[in-house]
């Protein structure tokens, strides 16, 4: 009876169902935990920030997926959430790091640094963008928001396993962005 019932859940379970994978994070354990996934049918092409010497805050700039790869088909349409995504502070000048149109984000290096006495937090971020499922597109370097080096910075690149897509952030914020995180998926195309 127990096979026949787990048959019938996973034969009932909608096409898109899928399990989300998380990256390892780059910075402290300052702020508070943040969470942010772009949703069902739409992938992360990128971030709306607050940066100067460091990132004060960051938003998910989310676009709709389509095709057999997440390609974006309104590339510069964000989703219409009136939900808080906005994570951090407002200090620094606002900028964003988002992928060509057709694109969406499979990966990041971040860099983090002690920003004030003993907090540590993430004082830049560059993006890898790709127009193919397979991680082997990613372009870093073009796309990168936050300050300079500190002297004591370590670097970390995160990335999404092969055959799936950065879908969301994740991390810890307070006055700044403390740390960063990808939320991984497969992709499933909107509609």
């Amino acid at each position: 009876m127990r096979r026949f019932f787990c048959l019938i859940l996973v034969s009932s379970l909608p096409a898109w169902a899928h399990a989300e994978v998380r990256t390892g994070v780059v910075g402290g354990n300052g702020g508070v935990p943040f969470s942010y996934s772009c949703g069902d049918g739409f992938v992360l092409r990128g971030v709306f920030a607050h940066t100067g010497s460091w990132v004060d805050g960051i938003e998910a700039v989310c676009a709709v997926a389509s095709g057999k790869f997440a390609g974006v088909t309104k590339g510069t349409n964000e989703r219409g959430d009136t939900g808080n995504r906005y994570y951090g502070g407002s200090g620094g000048g606002a900028t964003n790091a988002l992928c060509n149109k057709r694109e969406a984000a499979w990966g990041l290096k971040a860099t983090s640094g002690m920003l004030t006495g003993h907090i540590r937090g993430v004082t830049r971020i560059e993006l890898g963008c790709g127009s193919s499922s397979g991680n082997g597109d990613q372009l870093y370097g073009t796309r990168q928001i936050g300050g300079p080096d500190k002297p004591d910075a370590t670097s970390s690149q995160l990335t999404c396993p092969r055959g799936t897509v950065a879908t969301g952030i994740f991390g810890r914020a307070g006055k700044w962005l403390d740390q960063i995180g990808l939320i991984c998926n497969d992709i499933h195309p909107a509609g």
